[in-house]
């Protein structure tokens, strides 16, 4: 059985910016216990309307297929799933999906580290 591969990028919060690092865990260890004060941000599994990978802490735009205003949220892990929480109201990745969804589109707008006033 192939393991199932985690994948994860790194934030340096002191520097401002991506290390460029990205951690694979699956296929052996990642140590970064030496490298505080770094943030690992987690692969979702998705990719946005345009193919890019989205992590926690993305910021994504979702366009309702009622409406054209988007809305805009971070990419949060709660109680064991993934969920868009836009001021509070938290869509679960499941209405993301191409097969189950409310949205026309998720794109990525930037990051909660890069990009915090999208939230604003």
């Amino acid at each position: 059985m192939n393991p199932r591969i985690l994948r994860f990028r790194v934030w340096d919060p002191i520097a401002s910016r991506w290390t460029g690092l990205e951690v694979c865990i699956g296929q052996g260890y990642a140590d970064l216990s030496d490298r505080d004060p770094l943030i690992i941000t987690q692969f979702t599994g998705l990719t946005d309307s345009k193919g890019r990978d989205i992590y926690e802490g993305d910021i994504v735009s979702l366009v309702h297929s009622t409406s054209k205003n988007p809305y805009q949220g971070s990419v949060v892990c709660d109680n064991y799933a993934w969920h868009v929480n836009l001021s509070g109201w938290h869509v679960p990745f499941a209405e993301l999906s191409k097969t189950y969804s409310r949205f026309e589109t998720a794109e990525i707008v930037g990051n909660i580290f890069e990009s915090p006033a999208l939230l604003k």
